[in-house]
């Protein structure tokens, strides 16, 4: 009589145990996660990868210059490391459970402001650029613009996230780039110094970035289950990212030199 007092406890925690387990599963399944059995180990259905992404970031920049560094100290070298913005989009081309191969585009702005400058000389209007020239700040406001545009593969490791549950995805990145600029000087596209031609050209260049992206579905694993179900929506990353370029024709060229080094700190969503 007694084993019957025992049994029927017993049967109630194995029942509740099954139910979880179930429940458990469920929720995997919903994530994308393919259960192996009996087995502890479980594999990412690689069908429920991301296949494309977007993102915007946001940091300091201060381009080198180098060459036409005279110029931009004249008109622009009084302010300090302008923000940078860029809108970045992603399309994946290979995906497992270690690393993600990604064709990475990206366009960003960045701009700069001063006022015009006088230049005489004996007293005389004379070239900014003329031995003995004196330099004085304009009334028109003088701004540079830049519109960089990239195109590169993206690696990313996918090991801490998928196989040991750590939020955190390194990557790395290189790209080709070009870079267009313009001088906007009382509302016109036109060069401040008429002897350095147009106000307007551009400047290809490479570009290498590494960062590191924080998983950011551990924070509310119900809604992302939800925003997965609803909108498609993978994964959304917190991410971290230093980038060196040299931005100059490959060559010293007399023109600008847009090269430099310079973190951002973004936010992307991959679907």
């Amino acid at each position: 009589m007694k084993n019957k007092f025992f049994i029927f406890p017993l049967l109630i925690l194995l029942t509740s145990q099954t139910l979880a387990r179930a429940d458990e599963d469920f929720i995997l399944e919903e994530r994308g996660v393919k259960l192996a059995g009996t087995e502890k180990k479980v594999d990412l259905d690689i069908d429920e990868r991301p296949r494309w992404g977007l993102g915007l970031k946001i940091g300091p920049f201060e381009p080198k210059f180098s060459i036409a560094h005279d110029y931009y100290d004249a008109y622009f070298g009084s302010r300090g490391k302008e923000p940078f913005y860029a809108l970045e989009g992603r399309f994946f081309f290979y995906r497992n459970t270690v690393i993600q191969l990604i064709l990475h585009a990206q366009i960003g702005y960045w701009q700069t402001y001063g006022k015009s400058q006088r230049c005489t000389l004996n007293g005389e209007a004379a070239s900014c650029n003329a031995a003995g020239a004196v330099k004085s700040s304009g009334s028109s406001p003088t701004s540079l613009n830049l519109l960089p545009g990239e195109l590169g593969v993206e690696i990313k490791l996918n090991l801490f996230k998928d196989r040991f549950h750590v939020p955190l995805v390194p990557y790395i990145r290189g790209s080709v780039m070009y870079t267009m600029w313009w001088v906007y000087a009382d509302g016109l596209a036109k060069s401040a110094d008429s002897e350095r031609g147009k106000g307007i050209g551009g400047v290809f260049g490479l570009i290498g970035n590494v960062g590191i992206a924080l998983n950011l579905d551990w924070i509310d694993r119900s809604t992302a289950r939800e925003a997965m179900r609803s909108v498609g929506l993978k994964d959304t990353y917190l991410y971290f990212e230093y980038s060196g370029k040299t931005n100059k024709n490959f060559k010293n060229t007399g023109t600008f030199d847009f090269s430099g080094h310079y973190w951002t700190i973004g936010l992307s969503v991959d679907f």
